[in-house]
């Protein structure tokens, strides 16, 4: 019960949008409270929450030591590569190595991702999980994916046991310089 919920948690937000959702571009200009100094200002459009943390944590890393980093706020950088086309719920940053991606998911309504996003660079701060996944919620989560990006159901790769998302606060997206 509680991986469906997970699962739920996981997949929310990329429904259709509601009506009283502002769903157009909103960076943020929320200030921290005032014990939390930022961070050196990163330049580029900011959304959501000013960024707190000075150094990254390479996506490679993250990933190759989840348990260690699981419930962790980090910051991360790297190319974007794919965004939420229905609500810019969330995006994926690319790692290192090929194929490597971190999801990072916001609040919905609280910060949308614009599209103009993917092919840019994101510096983005959060807290990590890792989400174990059971075979149906994989799958569930497969379909999901598919269903959102107008692609049939990957059959040739193995179901994920876990996902890794970054539950966001906060990104500032820019032309890589």
């Amino acid at each position: 019960m509680l991986t469906l919920i997970s699962l739920a948690l996981l997949l929310a937000g990329c429904g259709e949008t509601d009506s009283s959702l502002n769903p157009s571009l909103n960076p943020s200009s929320s200030a921290l409270p005032s014990a939390v100094a930022p961070a050196a200002a990163v330049p580029g459009e900011a959304y959501g929450e000013p960024l707190t943390l000075s150094e990254s944590t390479s996506v490679t890393a993250l990933l190759a030591d989840i348990d260690r980093y699981d419930g962790q706020k980090v910051r991360v950088e790297g190319l974007v590569t794919e965004v939420c086309a229905k609500r810019g719920c969330w995006m994926s940053i690319a790692g290192d190595q090929p194929g490597q991606e971190l999801r990072f998911k916001v609040e919905d309504g609280v910060i949308t991702i614009p599209l103009a996003a993917k092919g840019r660079y994101a510096v983005a701060e959060g807290t990590c999980r890792k989400v174990e996944l059971s075979a149906e919620d994989a799958l569930a989560m497969r379909q999901h994916e598919a269903e959102e990006q107008g692609k049939p159901v990957d059959t040739t790769t193995p179901l994920p046991t876990f996902v890794v998302k970054l539950e966001g606060t906060g990104a500032v997206i820019r032309d890589r310089s």
